[in-house]
């Protein structure tokens, strides 16, 4: 298991939402993404307010090390919420 702190420096609250991917290049090179349920991450969305940090919880929940290495990202995408009839990223 493992955290990970989020700083919001901005002046606005932020939404961000997280999803862990195991990630693979083929044979070329080329990155390849997979959506795994290898690794947990809690809470999946969560809003920073403006100035403040939140921290999340990361866990491997997947099969015992074997042979092979696996490899996971966990990406971080901001969820545009309305503010003032407006709807955008920040």
């Amino acid at each position: 298991t493992q955290t990970l702190t989020l700083r919001n420096e901005s002046e606005s609250s932020v939404t961000l939402q997280f999803e862990a991917m195991e990630w693979r290049q083929d044979a070329n090179g080329q990155d390849a993404y997979e959506p795994s349920k290898a690794i947990v991450i809690f809470p999946k969305i969560l809003t920073v307010e403006a100035g403040s940090e939140k921290t999340i919880r990361l866990g491997y929940q997947g099969p015992p090390a074997g042979a092979q290495e696996r490899t996971y990202r966990v990406f971080m995408t901001e969820i545009p919420v309305a503010k003032n009839a407006e709807v955008g990223l920040q």
